[in-house]
């Protein structure tokens, strides 16, 4: 046969493969979560279909999930805390695609250097006289999942705030071009940056969106530790 015809036998070996993985997950899962999944396994339905899911319309989903939360009151109130007592520093936010490799999520090109994920995570961290208390909630897109964590640190205790960009290894779908909507599965870099709070023996990530403001409130922070250290 040839590694020509290896190679071709592996392809369909493996598009067959992640078919049925994508049909097991789409059991018990309501039509936007059906629609998302089908999504991350490319199956968009070839050139004539008008019901595949583009990436844009896939974060417009996410967007609008977010925008139902109000999930800086949800962090307070599971903080049990009074937003004026923690008021040394404005608070400060993250959010962005999880792509940790602990987590079982469904990732998609978004753009060549640009990726999206099937988990989203939203962090917020307030400042206390003597602490840092955060929230953390993150949720799914292609299941009912949720998870809340709360968390506080005494100032002396975080070692440092960092932001770094991770390079996790994905199965992604991509097309594989033609009008029968083919495609193909293979492993790829996804690029991440995550936000860091770094303690004795643990280190706490946050996934993160970087921009000017997300780059001034680390400063910020690291500034509000240097002072709090020195007291």
């Amino acid at each position: 046969m040839g590694m020509f015809g290896n190679a071709i036998n592996n392809a369909v070996n493996d598009a067959a493969a992640k078919q049925q993985e994508m049909q097991m997950l789409l059991r018990g899962k309501n039509s936007e979560q059906q629609a998302v999944i089908k999504f991350f396994y490319g199956a968009s339905g070839g050139c004539l279909s008008s019901s595949g899911m583009t990436v844009q319309q896939y974060e417009e989903k996410v967007r609008a999930k977010i925008a139902a939360l109000n999930t800086k009151q949800m962090a307070l109130r599971k903080l049990g805390i009074d937003e004026d007592e923690v008021q040394e520093i404005a608070p400060v936010t993250f959010e962005g695609y999880v792509f940790n490799d602990k987590v079982e999520n469904l990732v998609a090109r978004a753009s060549s250097n640009r990726w999206v994920s099937s988990e989203y995570m939203i962090t917020w961290l307030f400042f206390g006289e003597r602490e840092v208390f955060i929230y953390q909630y993150s949720f799914s897109m292609t299941s009912d999942s949720k998870k809340e964590n709360t968390m506080q640190y005494f100032y002396q205790d975080v070692t440092n705030f960092t932001a770094s960009s991770e390079t996790y290894q994905k199965m992604v779908a991509e097309p594989a071009g033609g009008c029968k909507g083919g495609t193909e599965y293979m492993q790829a870099s996804a690029n991440a940056d995550e936000f860091k709070i770094v303690v004795p023996g643990d280190t706490l990530r946050c996934s993160m969106t970087p921009t000017d403001s997300t780059d001034a409130a680390i400063r910020g922070m690291r500034n509000k530790l240097r002072e709090m250290k020195n007291r």
